[in-house]
């Protein structure tokens, strides 16, 4: 080692925080940071936990109260979701277990099943589709008034909707049956005749509500007055049949009508619309005369209809909409309009507010199944909405008052959007086609202005058309597609981040941009076949996206790359099948899937150590709790560097390294291990330090009890410097791997009056600040060009 001190070259401090996979790198990047996290002091902190969302309580908590779930139930997860309703009154946890669809219930300790086909407790009893194909995870949407849930198996049902109380399919999928409609015939007695009409009676006996006799004969219901329905216009002075008629005086036209019904459910969504009914016809007739000189009112001519056979739906159906047209011979159009509740009613159509007014609907009930008409064609004003059913589809969003949903198994590149503010309402000619050879759509985000539609090879973005009526899409990229609908994110800054087949891509609102270089090598190790299937979020503490996703031949997501807005970091330990993050004030990243772990009071081993299982739950990440602790091995950090020294011509001699670490464990230890010249796989320099200051020890750690009147302080950094002689390199790299360590916690609670003391084990966190490496040059030391 060189004596003369001023022939060392320092490099650094250097203060590493994204990696950078590339050979040619500086030191102020890393070559892989694993399992570490950035914390507010722009340090590297090994990541924590993960912890379980739901504890495992002593005892059995099943019997005390009825279709409570715990975590004894949980089986293989596809997808979890969570969500503020009834203006962030009521938060809502969902998660995709097994064949079933489950609520947290905090307040019960455990779930509920919202969709089971075995739970009697369930709400809705089938079943969704449990196997590990690929497949994305259950994709949910978050609207104002509930939230939408995808699932997304071929076999499986279609969508839902829940409001944070009710679940129902979303919309409907078929139509109603036609429904019958009588009105008077002619020629027939006490029919189509005046005296039957002056005092209200105008459909057949047989078929109106009667609730009055005379003379012992039933007679139709007066309180419904004088009919309105007919056309009523004037004639010459003579009848076809040959009647002197005054000039003027009013008749009734023949006319003929046709009728329709929809359904309304529970959130306001319309059916598609039934096939007509027969016509009901009435048939020209004259004004009669009191005498000579004095006729009857013209309104005498009119009648009235009454419907029956009106399909009744199926649950969540609160009311039923009646379509009847204007007279077809003489009105000159032959639309369905809206019957309103009353003859005079205001239009329903106005808001989907109007759900819960007494006129939401014409027949505001799922039970009748007749209805008296004696709406005038004047009274129909709006037209009926004509609506297709709600297809099954795969991805969907909420943007500008309105549900996108694409993937359908019958259009897959087709895009339809929804009503306002009706979720599963579509209406006819709601549909757009963005991507012109009609591949299929893979994802859909919302941004300002529109929304992000995605194939696997192509971007599109959908805004609102000129004529402010529909949309209309224009390409954003026509070579980046999107190849998992559940790994786009948009990060705080407003940048949308998602996953193709070939990388990480992000979006700023301007262009699109290949985000993944710095990890060319490790996305080789993703499972293609299973990348469908990689889940994301945002964590929005830390402002970082995470996107989980299967490498080699995992089944399941078992790697996590974290992007910060300035680089990449990657982490492990779980296998999660979906994540997401709450939008309440705790802001907690949580995953769904499998984690090898110890709980506390489980089965111990013959040497007395608690024996670890992986199995299904739900997670926070970076949390930690003493009812469970995750296996040391799995969330072992590694730090490495670049290869150091890149791009010089001058052989070296690397001479120390010094680390600078914050007090974090008295157990805790890393290994330090060296490279040189390009080889990974023949370690030259190897040693292991403590992560504790050895000059400076902190008095607090290990011995300070619930009964000491100390406080704790922020934690000391510290710095170590390690000799790691290498002797006459090109390059060299140096790599830090945190050992398999753990804080014993011994804690003494009262338990009845008795002192109990209990012995927990916490993971040991490592903090690392920087590095600087001091070097030594070898004059004339320069590597000989190898020739070809």
């Amino acid at each position: 080692m060189p004596a003369d001190e001023s022939k060392r070259l320092k490099r650094g401090p250097s203060f590493p925080r994204v990696q950078f996979g590339q050979l040619l790198a500086p030191i102020e990047v890393a070559g892989e940071i694993f399992n570490f996290r950035i914390t507010a002091e722009d340090s590297l902190r090994s990541i924590r936990g993960p912890t379980p969302y739901l504890p495992v309580y002593d005892g059995n908590l099943s019997p005390s109260v009825s279709g409570r779930l715990t975590t004894a139930d949980y089986t293989r997860t596809h997808g979890i979701f969570h969500a503020l309703l009834q203006r962030g009154q009521r938060d809502v946890l969902l998660a995709h277990v097994g064949k079933e669809l489950w609520v947290f219930e905090g307040w019960n300790k455990g779930w509920r099943a919202l969709i089971s086909p075995t739970d009697n407790n369930a709400q809705i009893a089938d079943a969704l589709v449990d196997d590990s194909r690929a497949r994305a995870p259950t994709q949910f949407v978050a609207t104002p008034n509930g939230i939408i849930i995808i699932p997304q198996a071929d076999t499986d049902p279609r969508p839902y909707f829940y409001d944070g109380e009710v679940i129902l399919p979303l919309g409907y999928a078929v139509a109603p049956g036609a429904p019958n409609i009588t009105g008077p015939t002619s020629p027939a007695i006490h029919e189509n005749l005046r005296d039957s009409n002056t005092f209200g009676y105008s459909v057949r006996r047989n078929t109106m509500n009667h609730s009055r006799r005379t003379s012992g004969t039933p007679l139709f219901h007066g309180k419904f007055g004088t009919g309105r329905i007919g056309s009523i216009s004037t004639v010459s002075d003579r009848d076809p049949d040959g009647t002197s008629r005054p000039v003027g005086a009013p008749f009734l036209l023949s006319g003929e009508w046709r009728g329709a019904t929809q359904w309304i459910d529970y959130f306001g969504n319309l059916s598609p619309i039934s096939q007509e009914s027969q016509s009901v016809r009435l048939y020209r007739r004259s004004i009669a005369f009191k005498s000579k000189k004095k006729p009857y009112p013209g309104e005498t001519l009119q009648h009235q209809f009454i419907w029956t056979s009106i399909a009744q739906g199926p649950l969540g159906t609160i009311g039923r909409m009646l379509y009847r047209t204007k007279d077809n011979l003489n009105s000159g159009t032959t639309q369905l309009f809206e019957i309103p509740s009353s003859a005079f009613g205001r239009s329903s159509r106005r808001s989907v507010e109007l759900i819960s007014a007494a006129q939401f609907a014409t027949v505001p009930e799922n039970a009748s199944q007749a209805f008296p008409d004696n709406v005038p064609d004047s009274a129909l004003i709006s037209p009926a909405v004509d609506v297709v059913p709600v297809p099954k589809f795969r991805v969907a969003q909420v943007a500008m008052g309105r549900l996108f949903v694409g993937n359908t198994p019958a259009e897959p590149g087709a895009i339809f959007y929804s009503s306002l503010g009706r979720w599963g309402t579509f209406e006819r000619d709601a549909i757009l086609f963005p991507d012109p050879s009609g591949q299929a759509i893979t994802g859909l985000h919302r941004v300002e202005g529109g929304v992000l539609a995605f194939t696997q090879s192509s971007i599109y973005a959908i805004t609102p058309s000129d004529d402010g009526l529909g949309f209309r899409s224009f390409p954003i990229s026509t070579t980046v597609g999107c190849a998992a609908p559940d790994s786009i994110a948009e990060l705080p800054s407003g940048l949308v981040i998602w996953l193709a087949y070939d990388g990480f891509y992000s979006y700023d609102g301007k262009e699109v941009v290949f985000l993944s270089m710095p990890l060319e090598d490790q996305l080789k190790t993703v499972n293609k076949s299973r990348i469908v299937q990689a889940t994301a979020t945002i964590d929005p503490v830390n402002e970082e996206y995470i996107c989980w996703v299967a490498t080699e031949d995992s089944v399941y997501n078992n790697k996590g790359f974290v992007f910060d807005g300035n680089g990449w970091k990657t982490r492990g330990g779980a296998q999660y099948t979906a994540l997401c993050t709450t939008r309440d004030h705790r802001q907690y990243v949580l995953g769904t899937g499998t984690v090898e772990g110890v709980h506390v009071n489980t089965p111990t081993n013959a040497e007395g150590d608690a024996i670890s299982i992986e199995e299904w739950g739900v997670w926070v990440l970076d949390h930690e709790s003493r009812s469970f602790y995750s296996t040391a091995d799995s969330r072992n950090p590694v730090f490495e560097t670049t290869w150091i020294g890149t791009g010089e011509s001058e052989r070296k001699t690397a001479l120390t390294v010094k680390l600078w670490f914050r007090e974090t464990s008295t157990t805790e230890k890393m290994t330090i291990r060296v490279y040189r010249d390009w080889r990974k796989d023949d370690e030259v320099h190897s040693s292991t330090i403590e992560l504790d200051s050895p000059e400076d020890p902190s008095p607090g750690w290990g011995d300070t009890t619930t009964d000491d009147a100390k406080e704790w302080q922020k934690r000391r950094p510290f710095w170590i410097r390690k000799d790691i002689y290498i002797p006459s390199c090109e390059v060299f790299k140096i790599r830090l791997e945190g050992l398999s360590q753990k804080e014993r916690i011994v804690t003494q609670v009262t338990n009845r009056g008795t002192p109990v003391t209990k012995t927990q084990f916490v993971p040991a966190d490592i903090e690392i600040i920087g590095l600087v490496v001091d070097e030594s040059p070898r004059a004339g030391g320069g590597r000989m060009p190898r020739s070809s």
